[in-house]
């Protein structure tokens, strides 16, 4: 097992502002951060290390995307902030991060856990390919290298060299070497793993993000079902038949849904909501879509539109369109106008058009900004 410290007190005195809370993709850069390593496995625990002054936003933050954090207060130096995240840290091995380093690949940070445990010390890197000088004087730039995080260490180590440490390091790759004599194994970064501190870096960080649009479409049929209540778009419909069905039968919010996990790739709805499973029974059809929109946050993905037409000869619901709209944007926490929900009639044509069911069919449009590689 392992923790991970990120660093995130800085005053962000060069940037102009508090970088982490910089807005990347409809993102905080922080969240952006913090997602490279939440889903590791043998993670025990992310500790964030934050100014106290920015402790209510983080929370908020955390709160709205269901974080569960171990949060501590900075210090006056780098230095001391690791010290008081170390102070946290319950695992054998601890990784400590830069809290604006936000595109970092999670596959680098496994060979930095791999080569920790073999060398009890790893931190990533990148070669200098530009000339070097030194107070004019041209250096050897095979020698040189950049040192990046995240850093990773046995914690025993790194807690002594902390405890016997005289002076300031910039980073803990240095502290060990320079109070331990223990040199950590250096792993070349396959990515821009750039930490933002200029608004130059905000700008290069942001073009890395490669946008792409997904499209579903999802059509949903139900025949209907005398005495059940009718559901459509999360509304209750005055009617005496609903729709004959596992759950309560939405056809509205289930084509959403569908559509959504389609453009997503993840299957149907049945193949993510089985109606063989009891827990479904009647249950309300906005909770597929709740659970959707959680799969969309952990892909990163946001919804640029959805269109969806009800089909139904009876009764007349376009008086309550409005409020279908506003229930599902509500939900999918979207604005209103992205969401457009039409109705219509079959002309008496088959099942439908003869009144003995209803369907829906939605089209969802959604962005999704992918970190572009080397």
């Amino acid at each position: 097992m392992f923790d991970v410290i990120i660093v995130a007190a800085g005053s962000s005195t060069r940037f102009g502002e508090n970088k982490i809370l910089l807005d990347i993709h409809s993102k905080p850069l922080i969240i952006h951060t913090i997602e490279i390593f939440k889903d590791l496995e043998d993670l025990k625990q992310i500790i964030l290390v934050i100014k106290k002054e920015d402790q209510k936003e983080i929370e908020k933050i955390l709160k709205e995307y269901d974080l569960d954090l171990v949060v501590t207060f900075g210090g006056k130096t780098r230095s001391e902030s690791v010290v008081n995240g170390l102070k946290k840290v319950t695992s054998d091995y601890v990784l400590v991060h830069d809290g604006a380093r936000c595109i970092t690949l999670p596959s680098d940070v496994l060979k930095v856990l791999e080569e920790m445990k073999k060398h009890q010390a790893a931190f990533l890197m990148s070669f200098v390919s530009d000339s070097l000088y030194y107070e004019g004087k041209l250096i050897d730039r095979s020698k040189a290298y950049f040192s990046e995080t995240p850093q990773g260490f046995k914690t025993e180590i790194l807690k002594e060299a902390f405890s016997l440490m005289k002076k300031e390091y910039p980073d803990e790759v240095s502290l060990v070497q320079d109070v331990l004599n223990i040199e950590a194994k250096k792993i070349k970064s396959n990515n821009f793993n750039i930490k933002i501190t200029e608004p130059k870096d905000y700008t290069f960080v942001m073009e890395r993000f490669v946008k792409r649009n997904l499209i579903g479409e999802s059509l949903d049929i139900h025949p209907f079902e005398f005495g059940k209540s009718l559901y459509i778009g999360g509304i209750k419909i005055p009617y005496h038949s609903g729709a004959k069905a596992h759950s309560d039968g939405d056809v509205l919010l289930h084509a959403i849904s569908e559509a959504i996990l389609g453009a997503l790739g993840k299957g149907d709805l049945g193949s993510n909501f089985p109606d063989t499973d009891p827990k479904y029974k009647d249950i309300s059809s906005i909770y597929f879509l709740e659970r959707v929109k959680e799969i969309l946050g952990k892909e990163r993905t946001q919804i640029v539109n959805i269109d969806a037409t009800i089909y139904l000869e009876a009764p007349q619901i376009n008086s309550y369109l409005s409020k279908m709209e506003e229930l599902i944007a509500h939900t999918l926490e979207i604005d209103q106008d992205k969401v457009n929900i039409k109705a219509t009639h079959f002309e008496g044509l088959g099942m439908i058009g003869e009144g003995k069911g209803l369907g829906s069919r939605a089209v969802v449009l959604l962005e999704k900004h992918d970190l572009r590689q080397r």
